[in-house]
């Protein structure tokens, strides 16, 4: 029940979006002058591009064999769930990373502060389950009452994951210059984020490929 109405919550939330951005492009076209520059590549490459992505595939699936030529097996997914799962995980992670660095339009980051923040937000992360047992052993635990889960997601889950990626980027900011301009902050935050969400993908998708 409470995943139906969070599922329900989700879709509003994106017609919502949708919508939003539909009006936004019809108040673009009522303002502006040239009626033909309005349809410009550039302005919808994004919206483009992500059509193609999902459509592609999609359509590609649907109207030929190449699903049934190429379906794993439940076998083949459980002899290679580990790397299986390691890719998708990474190319989620890959994704966002690639946003995050080209919103950095001022001052490119170096690499190697970028590979050291993802790989230490990795390996702080791998160690997440310390602290759950701690407070699982004091009886901190999830709850079907409403309240107490509430506050365990707050004080439990909230405090402890949102600690383990800010750990990386106190490192990063306090022995390193890599930190040197407002965007930075912002960058080696959600960098460290990403490395978090690696782990955290990489388990949520494996025991799904059993």
């Amino acid at each position: 029940m409470q995943k139906n109405v969070i599922f329900l919550l989700l879709d509003v939330i994106g017609v919502i979006l949708i919508f939003k951005w539909l009006l936004q492009q019809f108040s673009d076209f009522s303002t502006s002058t040239r009626k033909v520059d309005f349809f410009s590549l550039k302005r919808f490459k994004s919206l483009l591009l992500v059509l193609i992505l999902i459509g592609v595939p999609l359509l590609i699936i649907n109207t030929t064999a190449i699903e049934d030529t190429f379906h794993l097996s439940d076998d083949q997914l459980s002899d290679n769930k580990l790397y299986y799962s390691i890719g998708v995980s990474f190319c989620i992670s890959l994704i966002w990373l690639l946003y995050i660095i080209k919103l950095d339009v001022f001052e490119k980051e170096k690499k190697r502060y970028i590979a050291l923040i993802l790989l230490l937000s990795i390996a702080i992360t791998c160690f997440s389950e310390i602290p759950y047992g701690v407070i699982h052993k004091l009886g901190f635990t999830d709850s079907e009452l409403p309240a107490y889960s509430f506050l365990y997601s707050v004080f439990g889950i909230g405090f402890i994951e949102e600690t383990i990626k800010f750990i990386p980027f106190l490192i990063l900011l306090k022995f390193t210059k890599a930190i040197n301009e407002p965007y930075d902050y912002i960058f080696y935050a959600s960098a460290a984020a990403l490395g978090f969400a690696f782990v955290e993908y990489y388990l949520h998708v494996s025991p799904k490929l059993f």
